[in-house]
């Protein structure tokens, strides 16, 4: 599962830094644009909404699976080994259910969605709400993943 989750994450990376450059370079071309020749593309707002959900989302998988996630552990870093193993164990397990919340959430607004497009740039609705359903769902196996590993050094342990 790990194997499949690190490549998967790498995956989700590769889609993160094209949707973030394709954001970048349109909105580049669209203020020199609108700087120069006061034209303005009709849909780059649509645009780039669509670019920012793939490259927040599926940014958030690689670095929740590669653990650089941020975490203030001021007071964590005061309790007892045991007590920190507890508290990142339950963090998880809410992150978890966050995630698989977001997902449910977001797979239902898919459904509701099919055969919408936008007004302005006629893109599928449903490529918003995938960007989030798929990345909820792998941060939901890369924490169950951290879980399981938790819990077999805890069972090791004893």
């Amino acid at each position: 599962m790990k194997r499949f989750l690190n490549k998967t994450a790498d995956a989700m990376m590769a889609i993160a830094c094209i949707s973030l450059a394709a954001c970048v370079l349109t909105n580049a071309y669209e203020i020199f644009m609108r700087f120069f020749f006061a034209k303005s593309l009709y849909w780059i707002q649509d645009f780039t909404l669509l670019t920012m959900l793939w490259f927040i989302f599926p940014g958030m998988v690689k670095i929740a699976n590669k653990g650089n996630d941020i975490s203030v552990d001021l007071f964590l870093s005061k309790l007892p080994g045991k007590a920190q193993r507890v508290v990142k164990m339950a963090v998880d397990i809410l992150v978890t259910l966050f995630s698989l919340c977001l997902f449910y959430f977001s797979a239902d607004m898919f459904r509701l969605r099919i055969g919408q497009v936008k007004t302005t740039s006629s893109i599928p609705l449903n490529l918003y709400t995938v960007a989030i359903m798929v990345s909820m769902l792998l941060m939901s196996l890369v924490y169950i993943e951290k879980l399981t590993e938790q819990l077999k050094k805890e069972g090791g342990a004893r």
